[in-house]
């Protein structure tokens, strides 16, 4: 590893390259005169800055985009301390809390140059705040991405949807889709929804949980050989006001085996006091169905289920593609946060989870992310990964459970753990794909 210092006033500041891209560190040798938190306050110059969840994202000028995450932060003795990036007049702070620490203390994030990027209207469109592939909408043999701006014109909302190529994703979206107005948040969640009128050519969904004093609307867009149609194929609407309809979805898979993609739509504030609803929606040879095949309902007040939504692939290789709905629970103490997977049939989707898994402790948000993983372990049985990023003071762990022929197990999850407090590892999740790497228990 090549490292380069600059050496300061009781201050060292240094670059190291490393697999992920570069680490940029300080190594602060005494504490600081003055209270409160250790705070390093960093100039940006020729770029856009954006903090998100444990990361932040640097915009330049000319289009390329770095983020810088993994932050850490540990003291002499090598005590992890928290750490977490903050928005600051002309750039970014890296606040520690390090009380009680031994210093010298050390600092260390992580540069990665990201290998697409695209431009946005504004900063204040909040775009990328969803981001899905979105299969191959155009059937050129190259998979498409769709990302949600919800912030666009006064949260009217929008979704672009970028076209894979032998080169790579374009810079450029090829339809841009727009909500209907203000405040309807349209591109809040967005998602590929498979092939759900089987003309080969992949589709994607996309909610507005604002939509009509936060009733909510889902919106489905076909894919054709010119790329996704601007005009929505079918229009879902939620129920009564404030239920959040369309705060999140997915296409579910084919749940019920007809050879049509269906999709699935969560409404964490419906029912009464927030128990939470999941609409499934199935596909057919003239688009989506407007009236819901199944509809799942949370188990207690305040549980917001259907905070997140996902298929989940063929977890007991039945030949049925299944779901799992999450359920945070009241995240900030009280029930534990559940996910809970349910098993297709040729009758479509059953309304009693097959599995329901449950969080370690409460407080945590387990469950206000849900994915299918694929099949991780190759035994030809689909999984399921959970995230939790309030778990051990903010930090996050993600769990990720294995199907069989029994459905997915409740037991023997493999946990994966953020790095420091501040992180909120597993804010979002997703399957990724093979890859050689060898995950570990914890």
């Amino acid at each position: 590893m090549r490292r380069i210092e600059y050496r300061g006033a009781g201050l060292t500041e240094w670059w190291a390259s490393c697999e992920e891209g570069f680490q940029q560190g300080w190594t602060v040798a005494v504490k600081p005169e003055g209270t409160g938190a250790l705070t390093l306050e960093l100039v940006v110059e020729g770029a856009q800055v954006t903090v998100g969840d444990g990361e932040l994202w640097l915009q330049g000028e000319a289009g390329g985009a770095v983020m810088v995450s993994e932050l850490g932060a540990w003291d002499a003795d090598g005590v992890a301390l928290a750490a977490r990036f903050e928005r600051a007049e002309e750039g970014f702070r890296v606040r520690v809390e390090d009380e009680g620490a031994r210093y010298p203390v050390e600092i260390d994030p992580v540069y990665t140059t990201a290998a697409w990027t695209a431009a946005v209207a504004s900063s204040d469109e909040y775009s990328g705040v969803s981001v899905s592939g979105a299969g191959d909408v155009n059937g050129d043999g190259y998979d498409d991405v769709i990302v949600g701006a919800r912030g666009y014109s006064s949260y009217t909302g929008r979704a672009y949807v970028y076209a894979g190529s032998a080169s790579g994703v374009s810079t450029s979206a090829s339809t841009t889709l727009t909500g209907e107005a203000s405040f309807d948040v349209f591109g809040a969640s967005v998602s590929g929804a498979g092939d759900v009128n089987g003309d080969g050519y992949d589709d994607v969904i996309v909610g507005a949980e604002g939509y009509s004093s936060g009733a909510g609307r889902v919106y489905v867009f076909v894919g054709s050989v010119g790329g996704v149609l601007s005009t929505a194929s079918t229009t879902l609407a939620g129920r009564a006001t404030d239920v959040a309809f369309g705060a999140s979805v997915s296409g579910a898979g084919d749940v019920n085996g007809d050879g049509f993609d269906d999709v699935i739509v969560g409404a964490p504030q419906d029912s009464v006091n927030d128990i939470g609803r999941a609409y499934v929606y199935a596909g057919s040879a003239g688009g989506v169905s407007t009236k819901a095949s199944t509809t799942l309902t949370g188990q207690a007040v305040a549980n917001y289920f259907g905070v997140s939504v996902s298929g989940a692939g063929d977890v007991n290789g039945d030949g049925y593609d299944d779901v799992i709905v999450g359920a945070y629970g009241q995240w900030h103490g009280g029930d534990p946060g559940r996910a809970y997977v349910y098993a297709g049939s040729a009758g479509g989707l059953s309304g009693s989870a097959r599995t329901t898994l449950v969080a370690e402790v409460s407080g945590d948000s387990f469950g206000g992310s849900v994915s299918g993983a694929g099949d991780v372990n190759g035994d030809g049985y689909d999984d399921v990964i959970v995230g939790a990023r309030r778990a051990s003071s903010d930090t996050g762990r993600a769990y990720v459970y294995a199907g069989s022929a029994g459905g997915v197990s409740s037991t023997g999850a493999t946990t994966l753990n953020g790095e420091a407090a501040d992180n909120f590892f597993g804010g979002s999740v997703s399957g990724a794909g093979m890859s050689t790497a060898t995950v570990t228990t914890t």
